[in-house]
């Protein structure tokens, strides 16, 4: 794998714990929902194409597991990130 390829994992990983760390925190930001958002539509094209292109169960269940992480991420991020305001 060349700098390339090393730099796109670091940074699909990187995501991944943003979004994970965004279903789990009790701050919230628009932000973190964003990353959290793509990370689902990322993930959920993977599992789209280890279902349809290779048939591997394994693999569309894993992507599957990150598309739900991704978006449960980004509800409670968006949602929160609207109610939590206080006005003075």
């Amino acid at each position: 794998m060349g700098f390339a390829g090393t730099a796109f994992f670091l940074a699909a990983i990187g995501a991944l714990c943003v979004a994970i760390w965004g279903l789990l925190s009790k701050q919230r930001s628009a932000f973190v929902g964003v990353i959290a958002a793509s990370v689902a539509v990322l993930a959920a094209g993977g599992a789209w194409y280890a279902w349809t292109e290779s048939q591997s169960m394994p693999g569309a269940v894993g992507y599957g597991v990150v598309a739900v992480t991704g978006v449960a991420s980004a509800m409670r991020q968006c949602v929160g990130c609207c109610f939590s305001r206080k006005d003075p």
